[in-house]
Formats: C-alpha cells, sequence, structure tokens
C-alpha cells in the first residue's frame, strides 16, 4: 500500500471470464502464497481477475472498503497459461487515499469459509 509492503491479507482473485475464483495469503511483508482453487496450494487458473483485498489478523493497515468489494475493486490481474523465471508474478498496488476505511471487521463480506479456504486448503 502506497508503494510498501502490506500485509498481512487475503486476496480473492474473482473472475471475469469462465474461470474459477481462487484466494492467495499475504504475509507481513506483503509476499503472496497459498494460491488455493481446490486445495491449499494448488494453484490458479489463467484469467483475469478482479483481486478484493481483506486485512487479516488484525495487524495491517486498515484497508480502503473499495478493495474489499469483489464487484467493485478497480484492481485487475491477468494470470496467464505460462511458466519460467517470473511468471505470473503479480505487483499489486494498494492507495489508502481510494477511498475510506472499512467500517467493518477487517474480514467485512469474506465467509469464515473463504478465510478456512485461504488458510488451509478446501474442505469440499
Amino acid at each position: 500500500m502506497d508503494g510498501k509492503p502490506f500485509g498481512p491479507a487475503t486476496l480473492r482473485f474473482v473472475p471475469s471470464e469462465t474461470a474459477r475464483s481462487f484466494v492467495a495469503v499475504a504475509d507481513a511483508g506483503g509476499k503472496l502464497s497459498d494460491f488455493t482453487t481446490y486445495k491449499k496450494g494448488d494453484g490458479a487458473p489463467a484469467g483475469t481477475y478482479k483481486v478484493a483485498v481483506y486485512s487479516s489478523g488484525g495487524t495491517s493497515a486498515p484497508i480502503p472498503a473499495i478493495y474489499e468489494d469483489e464487484k467493485n475493486t478497480p484492481l485487475t490481474v491477468i494470470i496467464s497459461d505460462i511458466t519460467g523465471d517470473d511468471a505470473n508474478t503479480l505487483t499489486i498496488d494498494l492507495d489508502s487515499k481510494a477511498g475510506k476505511p472499512s467500517p467493518n471487521s477487517t474480514m467485512r463480506g469474506f465467509t469464515a469459509k473463504d478465510f478456512e479456504a485461504a488458510k488451509g486448503g478446501i474442505t469440499d
């Protein structure tokens, strides 16, 4: 956020096409890991996605509510079906001045099932 690493956070990638949504976790340094579509760490399908970001653990800075809105978030990424060094390297820039901070919990709109899927794998 604002050019500095942001985390911890949970990110939900919502497809704009027919791909399945997936989640990932950002650590305190902003590094993304545990890309989970069906089971923990199984990766992400190729496609174009809107990115919703949810502060997790209560230790990260407040997130402007627009970033938690899966339909209206301005954040987008493209996941390509390529391999190799730096393939699908993602940089997701958040701006603390993008709007009012979310007035609700740090997991606004993100269900307990979604969060568990991000932390430990999808159970169904």
